[in-house]
Order: C-alpha cells, then structure tokens, then sequence
C-alpha cells in the first residue's frame, strides 16, 4: 500500500499542465466572467453618450475638462475599495444599475436647468457627478463582484490576484477609444441615433445584463417622463414643450437635428426678428429678419447677425499688383471652406462666382439652404476638409489626363470656427501651404525661383498670380492660441494684413490702465482679461514690396445689404507688429494707417518664431492646454448672446 501511494503522487507531481486553450475557453463561457465584460463594455460606451449630451448646454471643449479625470479616479478608487464596500453595502446594490441608468437623462433634465448658476467648468463635473460617474461607480463594483466568482489559480497566483484589474484597465480604456470614434461619427437627428436614443439603448442592455423584478420598476417614472416631457427626447409632444418654453423667451424652433459636428438647430426671434443656426454651445451664423430692415431697399440678400461674413467678401476688393482692374466675377472662382449658414458664399454667387463650398457636415448644409436660402448652383463637397484640399494638390501635381485643367482658384475663404476651439488640423502649416497650392499664381517658397508653374489654371490667365485668401480666426487675442495662428500664417504667406470686426481695445485706454495701476488709481478701469474677436486676416501667395490694397466700395458690391455697406470694407486693422515683434503692443489702427501694413520683410518671413508654427506632428501638444481657456470663455460669451434657458432647452 505505501508503495502505490508514492507511484501515485509521482504521477501526479508529472501529469502535464492543461493547454493555455481550453483554459482560455472555459474563461470566456464563464457566465461570471461575460456579465463582468458587458458592464465594463456598457460604462465605456456611455463615456461618449455622456459627454455629447453635455455638449449642448455645456460645449463639447468645457464638458471633457474633467471628463476623463473623474472617470478614471471613480474607476480606480472602486476597484480599489470594492472589497471594503462589499462589506458595507448590501448585495443587492448592483441591481439599482440598471434603473441608474435609466433616470440619467432625467436627471440630466433637472441639472441642465441650473446650468447659468453652476457655471464653468464645475457644470459639467457636477452633473457627471451625479449620473455617469455613479454608473461608473456601480459598473465597477459589480463587474469586480462578478470577477470573483472565476476561478483563475490556473493560471497562476500572480494572475489570478492582479489579472482582473489590468485586464479591466485595458478593455475599459480600448473600448472608451472605439466606441468614441463610432458613436460620435453616427449620430443622426432621428430615433435611435439620437443622443436620448443611444442613452435608452445603453439603459435597456444595463437591464438584460442586469434583469432584476425588485429594481427595474424603479426606471418606469423617468420612461414616462422621458417619453412625455424631456424635451432633449426628440419626439413631437416634447419637441411642443420645448417651443412652449423658448416661445416665453421670444424664440420659436423652426427645426432641429443631430449629426457629427454636434447638436444643430435653427431658432428664430420673433421680438428682434432674426434667425439663427446653432451647433452645440454655439452659433454658426444668423440673419436679419425683420421686414423694416428692407423696406423701401432693393436688398439681394438678408442681413448678416455677425459682420465678420461681410468682411469676408472684401477678398474681392483686394487690388492686383500691377493696378489693373481684376476680371469679370464671372470669369473667377471661389472655394470656401466651412459653411456655417452660408452668407459668404451666398454673396459670391450672386456675384457669379463660380463657388466650391467645402463643408463635413451634410446636415449643416440642407439647414443652410432651406432656413437661410443658399443658392444650389455650387459645387458642394460634403467631406473633411483635409481630405478635399489634399486632393486637390493631388490632382494638380497628378492629373488624371495631361489636358485636365487644375483646381486653382481666385479666392479662398477659410471659415471654420467650430465654438471656442480651433479645428487645429486646418490651421497647420502643411495645411495653410496646401491651401497656398490652391491659389492661383505661383505657390512657391520666396527666393525659389525654379518653380516655371506661373498659371493659375495651365492656359495662361491674365490674372495669373493674383489669388488672395481670408481667412477667418474666432478667439481671444490675448491668449497663446490667436499668437499661434497668426505666427503659422504669417510663416506661409508672404504678405497679409488683418483686420478684426470691431475697434478692441485702444493702446491710450491700455497705456491709461497701465499708468492708473501703477499710481494705485482706485477708478480705473480694469485691464481686459478677454478680447474675444473675429480676425480676417487677407492674404497673397506672392511677395511684393507693396502692402496689399483695397479698391472703393461699389454700389454692386453690396448687394443692396446695409452691413455690407458699413463693414464690407475692412475698418478696424490689427498690426502684425503686436504679435510678431512687441508682444506688449495692443493698437488697433484705422484701414489705411502707415503703421498698420502688416507687411514682413524678408518675403514674409520676419518676425515669424518658428517654435510658435502650428505644424501636424505638435499642433495639439502645443495648443491644448489653451483649448479649454478659450472654450470657457467662448460660453460664457454666447451665454451673453442667448439667455441660458434657450441653450438648456435643446
């Protein structure tokens, strides 16, 4: 008997280990084990539903300051303390998940309501707060009870103790990336796709993974309420109550729609009389549309809320080089990059111009054209504009035949502003210097004198190498960001000139405020913290002693529109100066000024810090931080432009 003992726990101490396979299979048809997976799937894929549906009270920029922080401290600090909290709550706790789930938009409905009082950036961290983080909170918790329950010693001592926890890590942090990408790039205006909608399909897989009879009635209040009452459910009971509510702030909701670059609406005042299109926590344009505006006026178009869009259109009345009259609008072309509620373009083509408008959105362009009346005979390109601009080098550089004509145009209108933050891709020096490809006349870095390609489209234009660019800069002068951009433009083009859409700032006013802080004068007036603008800044590819120029104003240019009367001609000219050489100087000088030329010497070059050229390997690593600074006080702005109930009420 001794003897067979030993042979048998020889052999045992010999029996080979089970292949790693079947191991693996039995984790992945543990039931324990699946339940865990779901959750930790359904509280990443609800990191991006949460954030979209902050974006429209709160912006998209402001809602992620700390998104990601809370995210990963309730993440962490659950799985941390799971066991202690395990002993303190009662087991039944994790089946609340799915009615937490289910309240979420509800709550998110009450909290929205106190968004002007919580302001930024707590907003968004309060009311994270008190719905996602929590559903963070219970995901955790019971994904680590659950994990408890597979027996992973097979795999060793090491595994079984850390491997749930690193294994959690790495799905949770994969999935949050994919299902961002995904969700982001498919919501839509209509049922499922919505926002609310993918906010009761998460609620709704909480409740099959986590099906309990004792907890689930629970949710059929805010259903109800959802369904009845929560105007951010895009049904036509609520869609009622939401225009009830703006209807007591004098705005009507003509149409509203979700789609990739956020939550899109046309609203209308029915007191001041103007309509405008709004994209999250932002305004893409608006017009005039009071009929005392046009009375007794022949006006081709409505008037533009904001005169930067007018501005705009004084690409056209830059004046060649050689003092000869540009050619006939109808003999140019146009490619304007970001539509917004299309007043620009609107105006080039009715002044024949034959336009190419480049917009990602395609929502933003059927809103623009049935609200705000963009003329269909465009070109429209509904894609990303970095795509569209590379392609169309691609095509200069690689015709498909050798007589295709080249995509070179007279003017480019850059006008991408997407609501307190930069779209930093389209303001890169690869992306500037593509667009500089795209003007007609010679693209060419100054001093090389090799490139023979002087045509603007191959059959030898009269006004060959007159192309001129605005571009369009939304931000605070007086952070980084604005010094960033202009430095990036400046390093591109040769010669440029800027002008912003009012007066600003004075240097008496700030050489005032500088002597009344140094005399400790208890009256003056504080230095300003913001000089929220629009800056045009005009543009030609080619370098040339002389400053650009503008002819006079014709009664043709205007177009009948008043604005254009009074702010087509660029006023309110901003020195390159002030931020390519002296920081501190903070002018804002007349159109016409000598010291206002914003002429660099050297072709363009002068003055340009290279370490502040935006380029695509280090444009966010350089402009982040900045990003959330000018996204705050680009809602506190619009919270000025909109009372706070008509941007809670979306």
């Amino acid at each position: 008997m001794p003897e067979t003992s030993s042979n048998d726990e020889a052999s045992n101490q010999t029996q080979p280990e089970e292949p790693l396979g079947p191991r693996l299979w039995a984790i992945a048809s543990n039931s324990s084990a699946l339940k865990a997976v779901r959750l930790i799937l359904l509280a990443a894929a609800y990191s991006p539903v949460s954030q979209l549906c902050l974006s429209p009270v709160y912006g998209s920029v402001p809602s992620g300051i700390y998104h990601r922080k809370g995210l990963m401290a309730t993440a962490l600090l659950t799985w941390i303390a799971k066991d202690r909290l395990r002993r303190i709550l009662p087991a039944s706790t994790i089946n609340f998940l799915p009615a937490l789930a289910f309240w979420i938009p509800t709550i998110q409905f009450a909290l929205f309501k106190q968004s002007s009082l919580l302001g930024q950036p707590w907003g968004p961290l309060v009311t994270e707060s008190l719905t996602y983080f929590p559903l963070v909170f219970l995901s955790i918790y019971a994904a680590g009870f659950y994990f408890d329950q597979v027996d992973l010693t097979s795999f060793g001592e090491l595994v079984a103790e850390h491997g749930p926890a690193i294994g959690s890590y790495a799905l949770f942090s994969t999935a949050q990336k994919f299902f961002t990408t995904v969700i982001t790039n498919n919501i839509r205006g209509s049922g499922f796709q919505t926002r609310a909608g993918h906010q009761l399909i998460l609620a709704v897989l909480y409740a099959l993974t986590l099906p309990s009879t004792t907890f689930l009635p629970l949710a059929v209040p805010s259903l109800i309420f959802s369904v009845t009452s929560n105007p951010h459910i895009p049904l036509l009971r609520t869609t009622n109550l939401l225009n009830s509510t703006l209807k007591a702030h004098n705005f009507t909701l003509l149409e509203r729609t979700e789609s990739l670059t956020g939550y899109l609406s046309v609203l209308e005042n029915t007191q001041q009389g103007f309509r405008v299109m709004r994209c999250d926590h932002s305004l893409l344009g608006g017009e005039w549309t009071s009929p005392s505006l046009y009375k007794n006026r022949n006006a081709q178009v409505r008037e533009p809320v904001y005169t930067v869009f007018a501005m705009l259109e004084a690409v056209r009345l830059v004046e060649r080089d050689d003092g000869k009259p540009r050619p006939p609008d109808s003999e140019t072309t146009a490619l304007n990059i970001g539509l917004g509620i299309g007043t620009t373009p609107h105006a080039l083509l009715l002044h024949n111009i034959s336009t190419t408008i480049v917009e990602i959105d395609l929502a933003v362009h059927q809103l623009a054209t049935k609200y705000f009346g963009l003329p269909t005979n465009h070109s429209a390109a509904i894609v990303d504009a970095t795509a569209f601009v590379a392609g169309a080098v691609h095509h200069n550089t690689h015709p498909p035949t050798p007589d295709a004509p080249k995509l070179k145009y007279d003017y480019i209108i850059h006008d991408v502003f997407t609501g307190g933050a930069e779209p930093l891709p389209l303001f890169t020096f690869e992306f500037l210097t593509q667009l500089k490809e795209l003007l007609k006349g010679p693209s060419r870095n100054p001093g090389d004198d090799n490139d023979s390609d002087n045509s603007g489209n191959g059959d030898g234009d009269a006004h060959e190498g007159e192309g001129v660019i605005a571009i369009n800069y939304a931000g605070d002068l007086l952070a980084p960001p604005a010094s960033h951009v202009i430095h990036t433009v400046h390093a591109v083009f040769p010669r440029c000139r800027m002008f912003r859409e009012d007066a600003g700032p004075s240097a008496s006013d700030a050489a005032n405020q500088d002597q009344d802080q140094d005399q400790g004068n208890p009256k003056r007036k504080p230095k300003p913290k913001v000089d929220f603008t629009n800056l045009v800044i005009f543009c030609k590819a080619t370098p040339h002693p002389s400053p650009l120029t503008f002819r006079a104003l014709s009664p043709r240019d205007t177009l009948g529109s008043r604005a254009r009367e009074m702010f087509l001609p660029p006023r309110f000219e901003v020195p390159f100066e002030r931020f390519l050489t002296s920081p501190k100087t903070t002018t804002t000088t007349q159109r016409g000024d000598s010291d206002g030329q914003g002429v660099a010497k050297e072709g363009g070059s002068a003055g340009v810090d290279k370490d502040k050229v935006l380029r695509r390997a280090d444009a966010t690593q350089k402009m982040e931080r900045y990003a959330a600074r000018g996204a705050v006080g680009h809602w506190r702005l619009m919270r000025e432009v909109l009372p706070g109930e008509v941007w809670e009420g979306w």
